[in-house]
C-alpha cells in the first residue's frame, strides 16, 4: 500500500507542478503583453453589477499607494465604494458611505494622511466626510456627513465632476460651488469656502463670480491651490438645453480667497457643441495648466502663477463627448501626460516639449466613457480609470509602466496607539439621509463575476501561494493515508 500511495503522491505532485508552470507562463505572458502594448488590458475595477457605477476619483498618497473611490447608485441611494492598490495587490471593493442620490463626488488626500470627500446631491446639497487614510476602507472610520451648502441647484447636467475640492500643504481645504440666483436658473453665483481645521468647521461663503445668461444654465467651478498659496479657479456655464450657450473662464486669488482678480473668459459659444470641460492643474509654486474641449482637446499654461498665459495648443483632435475633463499628471522624470476620451476610445499622450505627441489608444472598444482619471504612482506607472455607461455601467482600470525612476510603495503608517475616531458614521434611516450607514448594517452584494473583457485583478504572488498550499495539502493527505 505504501508504494501505491507514494506513486499516487508523485502523480499528484507532477500534475500540480505542471499546473503551476502553466499558471506562471500565463502570468509572464500577460506581463510580456503589457510590455509590448504599453497599456494593460482594461479590467472591471468596480465589480458591483447590481448597481450603476459612476464618478471615480483616483489618488496616489505620499507612500505611493493608489486609492480609488467611486459611486454605486440605485434608484434611491448612493453607495460610496473604495479600493486601494499597494504594490500589485488590490483590496476588494468595500462600501464606506451611503447617502442620497448624487451627481458626482470629489476627494483629496491631505499631507496629514486624511482622506477628504465631498459630494453634490441631486436635491441641491454639498456634503462632506473624512477618514484617516490608513483605515479609509472601513466604514466605521468615516465621519458623520456634514452639509456645507444647500439650495445649490443642478451643478451638472450630463457632465462629470472634478476639482471642486482642493487641499494645500498646510492641510487647509478649499471648496468651490455655485448657487442659482433666480428660479429660472438664468443667474448663478460661484461661492468659495475653506476649512483650516481638517473639515471640522468651515468659513462663511465668499461670492467669487456671478453670471447671467439669456437662457437657463448650469454653472460649476473647479479649484486648485499652488505651492505659493494662490487659488486658481475655472468655471463653465452651459445651457440646460444642449448647444444653445456655453462659456468657460478663469480667475485667481492671491490672498487665500479673501479677494479675487477680475475673471477672464477663455471661450464662448452659442452653437452646438460649444466649449466645455475646463480642468485646472498645478505643479509647484508657479506652473498652472488649463485644459478644455471645443470639441478638440485644448491646453494652455502659465509659468508665473497665472500672470501671463501661453497661446492655446491642441492636445488631440477628438469629437464631442463632454463626459469628463482632459486629465493631466506628471511622472517622476517630469514628463507631462494627458488622458482624454470619446465614444471611439480612451487615449493617452505625452507632452513633447513644444507640442503634444500623437495619442495612443488605451481602450478601443465602442464605449461611452465618463469621468476619466489619470494618476502617477510609484513614480513610473500611469494609472487610468473611467466609467463606461455602455459597458455594464462599471468602472474600468488600466495602467502602463513608463521610463522613470521607480519608487517602492510603503505601508501607510497608523496613528499613535491612543488614536480614536471621534466622529463615527451613524445609522441611516428612511426619514433622514444625513448620516452614513455602517457597511455591516446594510451590506451590498459583492459579485465575483468578471466581465468578458476581464480576467480579474489578481497578484501572481497570491496565485503562487495558492498553488503551494494545494501541493502541501495533497502531500499531507497522501502521507496521512499511508500511516
Amino acid at each position: 500500500m505504501k508504494s501505491v500511495t507514494e506513486k499516487s503522491l508523485k502523480h499528484w505532485l507532477v500534475a500540480l507542478l505542471m499546473g503551476s508552470v502553466l499558471l506562471a507562463s500565463q502570468v509572464f505572458d500577460a506581463l510580456a503583453q503589457d510590455a509590448a502594448t504599453g497599456w494593460t488590458p482594461p479590467v472591471n475595477l468596480s465589480e458591483v453589477p447590481e448597481l450603476i457605477s459612476d464618478s471615480p476619483v483616483l489618488l496616489c498618497d505620499q507612500y505611493e499607494n493608489l486609492h480609488v473611490i467611486w459611486m454605486e447608485r440605485s434608484d434611491e441611494r448612493t453607495y460610496f465604494y473604495y479600493r486601494r492598490l499597494s504594490g500589485m495587490v488590490w483590496t476588494p471593493p468595500n462600501s464606506i458611505l451611503v447617502a442620497d442620490s448624487n451627481w458626482f463626488l470629489d476627494a483629496v488626500i491631505a499631507p496629514d494622511d486624511t482622506l477628504h470627500l465631498i459630494w453634490f446631491t441631486l436635491d441641491g446639497r454639498v456634503e462632506y466626510s473624512s477618514s484617516p487614510l490608513f483605515s479609509a476602507g472601513d466604514a466605521r472610520s468615516w465621519t458623520v456627513p456634514l452639509t456645507l451648502a444647500d439650495s445649490i441647484g443642478a451643478q451638472r447636467n450630463v457632465h462629470g465632476g472634478g476639482n471642486s475640492l482642493a487641499v494645500d500643504r498646510d492641510n487647509r481645504l478649499h471648496v468651490i460651488y455655485s448657487i442659482p440666483d433666480d428660479r429660472a436658473a438664468m443667474a448663478h453665483t460661484l461661492h468659495y469656502i475653506h476649512s483650516s481645521d481638517g473639515g471640522q468647521s468651515w468659513s462663511t461663503p465668499i461670492a467669487v463670480f456671478s453670471t447671467r445668461a439669456e437662457v437657463p444654465i448650469s454653472l460649476f467651478g473647479g479649484i486648485q491651490v499652488d505651492g505659493a498659496g494662490r487659488l486658481h479657479v475655472v468655471w463653465e456655464e452651459r445651457s440646460i438645453e444642449y448647444g444653445l450657450y456655453s462659456q468657460i473662464g478663469y480667475l485667481r486669488s492671491r490672498d487665500g480667497g479673501q479677494s479675487w482678480d477680475n475673471p477672464t473668459v477663455i471661450g464662448h459659444s452659442e452653437v452646438s457643441p460649444g466649449v466645455a470641460m475646463p480642468g485646472i492643474f498645478v505643479a509647484g509654486e508657479n506652473e498652472i495648466h488649463i485644459t478644455w474641449d471645443i470639441p478638440d482637446r485644448l491646453h494652455q499654461w502659465s509659468l508665473d502663477g497665472g500672470e501671463t498665459w501661453s497661446q492655446p495648443t491642441m492636445i488631440m483632435p477628438l469629437g464631442a463627448a463632454f463626459g469628463g475633463f482632459n486629465q493631466l499628471a506628471w511622472d517622476n522624470a517630469g514628463n507631462l501626460h494627458v488622458v482624454s476620451a470619446e465614444g471611439s476610445g480612451v487615449f493617452h499622450a505625452i507632452w513633447g516639449g513644444s507640442a503634444w505627441n500623437v495619442q495612443e489608444t488605451i481602450e478601443a472598444r465602442h464605449l461611452d466613457p465618463h469621468q476619466q482619471q489619470l494618476e502617477v504612482c510609484e513614480g513610473n506607472r500611469l494609472h487610468v480609470v473611467y466609467a463606461d455607461r455602455l459597458g455594464g455601467n462599471e468602472i474600468w482600470y488600466s495602467s502602463r509602466k513608463i521610463d522613470a525612476t521607480h519608487l517602492a510603495s510603503l505601508t501607510i503608517p497608523t496613528p499613535y496607539p491612543d488614536f480614536s475616531v471621534t466622529h463615527v458614521a451613524g445609522q441611516v434611516t428612511d426619514e433622514s439621509m444625513t448620516n452614513t450607514l455602517d457597511a455591516a448594517s446594510e451590506p451590498v452584494p459583492y459579485s465575483l463575476a468578471r466581465s468578458r473583457h476581464s480576467t480579474g485583478i489578481s497578484s501572481p504572488i497570491a496565485a503562487a501561494t495558492l498553488t503551494a498550499l494545494v501541493i502541501a495539502a495533497a502531500a499531507w493527505r497522501a502521507r496521512s493515508r499511508s500511516s
